[in-house]
């Protein structure tokens, strides 16, 4: 996370440093979330403000803020009519990368015990290392990843972008961070190099880490100033698509002052392990697709399959159940539907 504005934004390629330079940048965006965040949104007009090593992303429609502070190594989520706040220190997105590698190791595990099974079966290897593939594995060497930077030099069009409330033309040109040979790209953006800016947003991501390192490392080559963006952060237990498009630049907004990016002192902060036990209640009960039976918020293993594809089960012994399941090419009994004794344990 896979992150900072949803739009990434940065002045030229990122060059190794201590922290973001003491620039200031008001940018204005149609956007649907922010990866550091643990929402997205229909997408809606936002406010990024960005003051040295302070950021502030203001969705007004949806009465959301977050504010993420290097100095202090913070991300706050606001709630703006509760006037409340969960904070995470720097240190919780560590669950993503770990989450993901986790998931890299699962299917990478499982797509070797399914080659060896698929042994002399020529027209059904092929079509299972294809399918690993996809999903961004590399057959040759499972498990590992490689991201690369794809350039289409026959992909530019026009735009026009408010830059201190002025009109401007700007050129986009067309690049995509993928991970190996994986059909879904991790990063689609358009850039210009018709402007710069005096912030380095990229800070933000590498600070919070919240994409693989691989990814940010080549993120960090891409040059000019991202202008659409298409971002998935996939850790492997979820998977979301963070869009966004820059409507308007400013440096000399008069909102560009320290109070834009600090959170006001009337919020309340909340507990963030509450806030999840309260949305953990909330959200629609998950089923077991071997037993049928339902499993409570946070008790249940999700498996991914090669094909990307996630199954809830109840414990690790019903995990193996279902991949000797699916390597006998059948599906869970309960995949649809859970049984018709739902709710007892």
């Amino acid at each position: 996370m896979a992150a900072v504005v949803a739009g990434t934004l940065c002045a030229g390629p990122a060059v190794a440093q201590e922290g973001p330079p003491p620039g200031r940048a008001l940018i204005i965006q149609e956007s649907n979330g922010f990866p550091g965040g643990e929402q997205t949104t229909a997408l809606s007009r936002q406010m990024v403000t960005v003051i040295g090593g302070r950021l502030r992303v203001l969705d007004q429609a949806h009465g959301w803020a977050l504010f993420v502070s290097l100095p202090d190594r913070t991300v706050r989520e606001a709630s703006i009519a509760r006037r409340e706040y969960v904070e995470r220190g720097f240190d919780y997105y560590d669950k993503y990368r770990q989450d993901r590698a986790k998931a890299l190791r699962d299917q990478a595990a499982e797509f070797t015990r399914q080659r060896q099974r698929l042994q002399g079966k020529t027209n059904e290897l092929r079509a299972l290392e294809q399918e690993y593939t996809q999903i961004g594995g590399d057959p040759r060497n499972p498990g590992n990843i490689v991201a690369r930077v794809e350039h289409f030099p026959q992909d530019t069009r026009k735009v026009t972008i408010l830059v201190d409330r002025d009109p401007r033309e700007v050129t986009l040109e067309h690049y995509r961070i993928r991970e190996n040979n994986a059909s879904d790209p991790v990063f689609d953006l358009w850039i210009t190099r018709d402007l710069k800016l005096p912030i380095d947003v990229l800070a933000f991501w590498r600070a919070l880490g919240t994409f693989a390192p691989e990814v940010s490392e080549r993120l960090a080559a891409v040059p000019g100033v991202v202008i659409e963006c298409t971002a998935v952060l996939d850790t492997g237990t979820f998977k979301r698509r963070f869009q966004s498009r820059v409507l308007e630049l400013r440096t000399d907004d008069p909102m560009l002052n320290d109070t834009a990016v600090t959170l006001p002192a009337a919020f309340k902060e909340v507990d963030p392990e509450a806030q999840a036990a309260a949305q953990a209640a909330a959200a629609p009960r998950v089923w077991c697709v071997m037993t049928g039976r339902t499993i409570e918020p946070g008790e249940e293993v999700v498996f991914i399959a090669p094909n990307r594809r996630r199954y809830h089960v109840a414990d690790a012994q019903q995990r193996a159940a279902l991949i000797r399941l699916l390597g006998e090419g059948k599906e869970p009994p309960f995949l649809n539907a859970p049984a018709a004794s739902q709710g007892q344990r």
